[in-house]
């Protein structure tokens, strides 16, 4: 099997999905992409319509994405290796996978192209491969994760407004933009922002400033794919009037293509929500934004009994939130499950920490267990539920 490099991602070989030996032709050892002419630059508008049981086309197709997060079998030290990179992608494609979501820092972007990093270029190969497949990328580059100022470290304390930190993310979206084609179907330029702009309320007016500035140069910016929609991600929170000065939401969420939300399915407490009420809950938030797609950006919910949360209550969760989708496919375009496998320690650290230090107990369970299958590759109940239910919406 030709070896597909992809930063952050490694799987264990499944047993209960079977990955093509040739589905992976197209990329070969080293990252680079083997074609037949120039197939894979040739435009497309992105999945194909669904079909009613007549086979004509009738409803709109929904893209159900994961996150290919990695197996701990193969990788050293709790990183990744570029075989097992290969298989997570390769996993989640035949899982039926609509597309991949990938989320990084500003932080963790190249300076420059001819500077980046070899995470940057098997990035760019694995982008370059669902291309190739017709598949779609939501890739977040985040300016802000939460509550944490995710900037390079050249930036962190400068004014948003400064002409550095302008400067600086300009040519971040001209790098994006050399670097991904018409797979790109969305970019975010912030996870959360909404905990950001609560959390650092002096910082709100120059913030919403420069994301206005970022969304707009983005929009507007000559090599922007015609398949690529921009935006900022906002927990499902922030869409009631408590949770972030919704004139501050509204003036960001309309300089964006589509609004993008995280949803985790956890009340007050941190604690789980039955499966069928965060359903609900999600879909009625859905309803409630008017003007543009939702893009569910960021879903997932845990087994981790800490929280009152198992693989039966999560399976159901997978299958009804999918079925709601289904039912709201005229306005959801897009759904990011979280995540292929179980995330490794340091994530779920910094995910706790980035969101409610005090009670990073349950948040670190929460995130260490949002995996369809176990960290080990063993799969969950859940993992089941994706398989039968994902390629329906496609």
């Amino acid at each position: 099997m030709a070896t597909l490099l992809l930063a952050g991602c490694s799987s264990d070989p499944a047993t209960d999905v079977v990955v093509d030996p040739e589905q992976d032709a197209g990329i070969v050892d080293g990252g680079e992409e083997a074609s037949d002419g120039d197939a894979a630059d040739a435009p497309w508008d992105g999945p194909a319509e669904a079909t009613d049981a007549t086979g004509d086309a009738a409803l709109p197709s929904v893209t159900v994405a994961l996150y290919p997060t990695p197996a701990e079998a193969g990788a050293v030290d709790g990183g990744t290796d570029d075989g097992s990179s290969s298989e997570a992608v390769l996993m989640a494609l035949a899982a039926g996978a609509g597309g991949l979501v990938v989320d990084l820092d500003w932080s963790q972007l190249p300076q420059d192209a001819e500077g980046a990093p070899d995470s940057w270029a098997r990035l760019d190969a694995m982008a370059s491969y669902l291309n190739q497949e017709r598949r779609q990328l939501l890739l977040a580059v985040s300016v802000v994760n939460a509550s944490a100022d995710s900037r390079p470290a050249a930036l962190q304390g400068q004014a948003w407004t400064s002409t550095a930190t302008r400067g600086a993310m300009r040519d971040a979206i001209d790098l994006i933009y050399e670097t991904f084609g018409q797979e790109l179907a969305y970019v975010s330029f912030g996870m959360e922002v909404d905990r950001y702009l609560a959390s650092h309320p002096t910082q709100a007016p120059a913030f919403v400033d420069f994301m206005s500035e970022t969304l707009d140069y983005a929009r507007a910016h000559p090599a922007r794919p015609v398949t690529t929609s921009v935006g900022l991600t906002w927990s499902a929170a922030s869409w009631s009037d408590e949770a972030v000065d919704v004139s501050d939401r509204d003036t960001l969420a309309d300089a964006s293509d589509a609004v993008m939300v995280a949803f985790y399915g956890l009340d007050e407490t941190d604690h789980l929500l039955p499966p069928s009420k965060a359903v609900a809950d999600l879909g009625a938030l859905v309803e409630s934004i008017e003007g543009r797609p939702v893009v569910l950006h960021r879903v997932a919910y845990s087994t981790s009994t800490l929280l009152g949360g198992s693989e039966l209550k999560q399976s159901t969760f997978v299958k009804e939130l999918l079925g709601m989708v289904g039912e709201h496919r005229d306005r959801v375009p897009f759904v990011g499950i979280a995540m292929l496998h179980d995330p490794a320690p340091e994530a779920c650290l910094r995910f706790a920490k980035e969101r409610r230090v005090s009670s990073s107990a349950e948040l670190y369970a929460f995130w260490c267990s949002t995996g369809l299958r176990l960290r080990d590759g063993a799969p969950k109940v859940g993992f089941s539920s994706f398989l039968s239910a994902a390629t329906g919406l496609q």
